[in-house]
């Protein structure tokens, strides 16, 4: 996955509004057009706490798939298999913004979990708890804080209308002599 990364895109950060401007060329005549991969820099300007941020699903890591619950089972349609406690995994729909535009981003998985820095078992509990510190602490050490993203975007059609879908694959905190670094190294290339 990795190599596939490295292949489609590289470090250029570009912009909300250029991402968005690329996937209308296509969006009304080429719906499962590949684009490549993006990075942005942008702010986190809100994440709701809700249990919409996580799901319970199959106990096998290989698996992860959302699971059912049947007869005091949680029941993995995929492996066939039944657990008494289901894994939960992260769903994050967040709201970025940089100085073009803002966005919603969807978080799954690693990346999630990196940015949350919480386990999505730990957030689970954090949120049916109500436990209003640990939450406000998560929602301080994200909202309105700076990160590198590295976006999949892909278009949706539904009906007769197209969704831009924002999935980040991958998240970095700001660095800001690594920002400097990078920009000197630009400007040399240049001169």
């Amino acid at each position: 996955n990795i190599n596939i990364i490295k292949k489609e895109y590289n470090d250029k950060i570009v912009y909300i509004d250029y991402i968005l401007s690329e996937m209308n060329k296509y969006s009304q005549t080429d719906i499962d057009h590949r684009f490549p991969y993006y990075k942005i820099k942008a702010i986190v300007t809100h994440l709701g706490h809700s249990e919409k941020n996580f799901y319970p699903g199959c106990p096998n890591r290989e698996c992860n798939r959302k699971v059912s619950f049947s007869n005091g089972d949680w029941i993995c349609q995929y492996c066939r298999q039944s657990f008494k406690v289901p894994r939960y995994y992260y769903s994050l729909n967040i709201r970025v913004k940089d100085c073009s535009s803002e966005y919603w981003i969807d978080i799954f998985g690693k990346p999630a979990e990196f940015i949350m820095n919480v386990t999505a078992d730990d957030y689970r509990n954090i949120l049916i708890n109500r436990d209003e510190q640990k939450l406000s602490q998560i929602s301080e050490s994200i909202e309105y804080k700076e990160f590198y993203f590295l976006l999949k975007v892909r278009l949706n059609r539904f009906n007769e209308n197209t969704k831009k879908k924002f999935t980040a694959n991958k998240i970095e905190r700001i660095n800001n002599k690594n920002d400097i670094e990078r920009l000197v190294n630009e400007i040399k290339s240049k001169i």
